[in-house]
């Protein structure tokens, strides 16, 4: 099997494209990787988020399943994210395949390349990283040599017709339910010889769609959720994410049933986690993980029972270790000051409140009321507290009905005007154009234009200039392409290829969206269009009629028409009579307060977090006693594309995770007391880097190397320290900066690189007075590595010195670079001034 060692193999490319620690994988919490001369007899399964890095490794779908898989035995999960387009066009000009992130498994000898899709718009992301796989598009094209390529998620389940002709299939519901043994049967038949059999496994299984399947494909139903701790075993970024945080779903599914939530119908039964499973999942985050922030996810986290007991109890159990808590989605009919006052107690957050539509009659037409006059009475409370900036959310488009002559606009106009003169405070305004989404009561609406769209943002944006509201919109485009890709029938695959090849990608980013070549699309096909967005009425065939959500199509007309007659529907409960049809003998809500399940695990301390012990003779020490710690630490292979600013979440986390309580600053984000000496380039090796950390209480030197070693990421390894005893109040200590006075350096030429390679290094080196003590390694007379020392110059820095000898990155080169020792200025003696000369930050051992 042939494997892809990126930061070995790819230097000169990943020297030119921008983060490359996108691509070297080496998180802390990955599955280790494949020894390089071992052929798999394991499953091997490429999971892919279609989207850059930093959005993948945000989805909690890839982290369920990445776990999910790698507990079975026989399986191997790697994952694989769309590269940026410099890195693509990179891969594509060095013929070299995408690759996983933890093996470097080029895509086309995986047995299985599996997609997570989020939404909609990453349509031609997928078909990119299949191209740039070398795996052919069509699921007809493929062969037994091939992967089998399968998806899954929200972005594709609902309506997969569009996209179908590219997935041998689609898995409709949720991973836990049933995909664990899917994937265990896939194995077999891998370890059986016939890989090709996983084709015929899907094709008849009761949760997977395929493009000929005829036969109505039902929504897996996880219904063990929340009735015991799920704790992940997943990578934890190295660089900064979109999420940078811990998630811990405290409910899944919803119990308010809005119509015109396609995820409200999609995660249906609501099902609630209990108190003692959330308690553990936090624990393992925070002590396990190295987290400080963790959201508690649920489509309406106010719904959850007792969410004000809960969050006291997690506050008072983490906020010695500076953990906060975020709650992402609270409605206003469950928010309450003194919740919201309980989430913001070790760090403050912003207040928002999804509206969707302001006027009374809208909102009883979609089932969800956000009364005026609670959002007054919660804002002015907020200012009261100290909140100063509230964000709202409106959708433009629903189906719903205006009043008094007035449209959407002139709603939100005037809801604006209302909390603005009984409230002042400062208001930012979000809105997005309603798409009516498969599966919802609202499926058969039709979409507004993109024009009409256009002129009602105008319109609002100015009405509500002279209130200073700050108003953001999603691109009505942007709505206009989701709706077409999300509504859209098998046609509307040739679309996407089409676009593709034009060079369609990460349409989801404004700043990639290629308007004009789907425009063109658009303009040549508008029966497409037109069927996407103009509306059908109940009864007529929609693309998506083979997949059934569980919510039957009686229940979505009986919505419908309590829409339109401006009826509320109760909410979901226990004991409904309303049914849907998603409940049965098998699958139910899981609510704690109605069923009054037992919880008594709840109740129970944890496990203790690892703290480390301070040595006995040192016990007595007074709580205001902490210690300075200079520690020498290894930055090597995936480790040496960790960005500068990214080091001191990656020394955050692993010292959490190592029970080592640093001290932090104060103010509204508090960080650890760290401090890093030199900032070393991007793709350079170190032996030696220097940092500090003010810790509290004491703790010996050695403790802390054992400490810390055991939860760092690959690549970075503690090799010595220094601990001594500082107090509060006491001098402050010279930055690692000021003391730095240069380091050892050694540069590596290319096998067979000639003398011309070397020798412009070593006349620049030999006329430099910041140069000093130069080595020359030789191999059959030709040099292979010099070694310098380079101290500190404005111009002095190792990769600005060899650009400007070479003009051009020495790693474009094949140079490779390596820092063997950092120094310290010398301290001032009787003959000699201070800062002269280098010497050891760190006694020698």
């Amino acid at each position: 099997m042939q494997r892809i060692i990126p930061h070995r193999d790819l230097l000169p490319l990943l020297s030119r494209v921008e983060q490359p620690s996108r691509y070297v994988g080496g998180e802390y919490g990955s599955v280790p990787p494949m020894d390089e001369s071992m052929q798999p007899r394991e499953l091997v399964v490429a999971l892919c988020f279609p989207d850059l890095y930093e959005i993948g490794m945000s989805n909690t779908a890839i982290k369920i399943i990445y776990d999910m898989l790698n507990r079975i035995d026989g399986i191997r999960c790697e994952r694989v994210f769309l590269p940026a387009p410099d890195f693509e066009a990179a891969l594509r000009t060095a013929r070299v395949p995408l690759y996983t992130l933890e093996s470097g498994i080029p895509l086309l000898e995986c047995d299985i390349v599996a997609f997570s899709i989020g939404y909609e718009l990453s349509a031609t992301n997928v078909l990119a990283v299949l191209d740039l796989g070398q795996i052919p598009l069509h699921w007809a094209q493929r062969t037994a040599s091939n992967p089998v390529v399968i998806c899954g998620g929200p972005g594709v389940a609902g309506n997969p017709a569009p996209l179908g002709r590219f997935f041998d299939g689609v898995f409709v519901g949720e991973a836990e339910a049933a995909f664990a043994e899917l994937a265990a049967q896939a194995r077999d038949c891998v370890h059986n010889g016939d890989r090709d059999k996983i084709r015929d496994l899907l094709h008849v299984h009761p949760n997977v769609w395929h493009q000929r399947r005829s036969q109505p494909v039902r929504r897996a139903i996880w219904n063990a959720f929340g009735r015991h701790a799920t704790t992940m075993n997943v990578p934890v970024p190295n660089m900064r994410v979109v999420q940078d945080h811990g998630v811990v779903e405290i409910m899944r599914g919803c119990p308010q049933g809005c119509r015109f939530c396609a995820a409200g119908v999609f995660y249906r039964p609501y099902r609630m986690k209990s108190v003692s499973a959330v308690l553990e999942e936090v624990d393992h985050l925070v002590h396990r993980c190295g987290y400080r922030y963790i959201s508690l996810s649920s489509l309406s986290s106010g719904d959850y029972h007792d969410i004000f007991g809960l969050f006291q109890t997690l506050n008072q159990r983490f906020a010695p270790f500076g953990v906060s808590f975020a709650l992402p989605s609270l409605r206003i009919n469950s928010m309450t000051l003194p919740l919201l006052e309980e989430v913001s107690r070790v760090r403050k957050s912003g207040l928002t409140f999804a509206v969707e539509t302001p006027s009374e009659a809208g909102q009883y037409a979609m089932n969800k009321l956000v009364p005026l006059e609670k959002t007054i009475e919660i804002l002015r409370e907020a200012k009261a507290r100290g909140w100063r900036v509230a964000k709202f959310y409106f959708m433009i488009g629903l189906p719903v009905p205006t009043t008094d002559g007035a449209d959407q606009a002139d709603q939100i106009i005037d809801f604006f005007h209302q909390i603005s003169r009984a409230v002042k405070m400062n208001y930012n305004l979000a809105i997005a154009t309603f798409i009516p989404k498969p599966h919802t009561p609202f499926q058969w609406a039709p979409q507004l234009s993109e024009d009409e769209s256009v002129e009602l943002i105008r319109r609002i944006k100015y009405g509500l200039k002279p209130l200073g509201i700050k108003v953001g919109y999603q691109a009505p485009f942007h709505s206009l392409l989701e709706g077409v890709l999300s509504r859209g029938t098998h046609e509307t695959g040739s679309l996407v290829e089409e676009a593709f090849q034009r060079g369609c990608r990460l349409d989801a980013w404004e700043e990639h969206q290629r308007r004009d070549v789907w425009r063109d699309l658009f303009e040549h096909n508008p029966q497409l269009v037109d069927a996407a967005l103009c509306g059908t009425t109940p009864g007529a065939p929609l693309p998506w009629r083979t997949v059934h959500s569980g919510v039957g199509e009686p229940a979505l007309r009986r919505e419908l028409e309590r829409s339109r007659d401006g009826l509320l529907t109760e909410q979901c409960a226990p004991e409904c009579s309303d049914k849907c049809g998603v409940c049965n003998r098998h699958t139910a809500v899981r609510d704690l307060g109605a069923t009054n399940e037992s919880d008594e695990q709840s109740q129970a301390p944890l496990p203790a977090p690892p703290v480390l012990e301070p040595p006995k003779d040192d016990s007595s020490k007074p709580s205001s006693q902490m210690t300075y710690v200079v520690f020498s630490y290894e930055k090597r292979g995936p480790a040496a594309f960790v960005p500068h600013l990214a080091l001191l979440s990656v020394f955050e986390r692993s010292l959490v995770r190592a029970g080592i309580n640093a001290h932090f600053t104060e103010g509204y984000n508090p960080k650890p007391r760290l401090e890093f000496a030199q900032p070393l380039s991007v793709g350079i090796e170190s032996f030696h880097e220097i940092a500090s950390v003010y810790v509290q209480n004491t703790i010996h030197a050695d403790s802390f190397c054992q400490a810390l070693n055991p939860v760092l990421p690959p690549g970075f390894v503690i090799t010595g320290a220094t601990a001594t005893p500082y107090s509060h109040g006491a001098p402050k200590r010279a930055s690692l900066m000021s003391r730095f006075w240069g380091a050892r350096y050694r540069i590596e030429f290319p096998l067979g690189a000639t003398r011309h390679t070397a020798e412009p290094v070593l006349r620049a080196a030999e006329t430099q007075d910041f140069i000093r003590d130069i080595h020359i390694e030789s191999v059959s007379e030709q040099i292979s590595a010099i070694e310098l020392s380079l101290q500190q110059h404005p111009r002095s820095g190792i990769m600005k010195w060899l650009t400007a000898i070479y003009d051009q990155s020495p790693f474009e080169r094949g140079i490779r670079l390596t820092r063997l020792q950092s120094y310290a200025r010398s301290e001032q003696t009787e003959d000699q001034e201070a800062g002269e000369g280098p010497a050891p930050f760190l006694p020698q051992r």
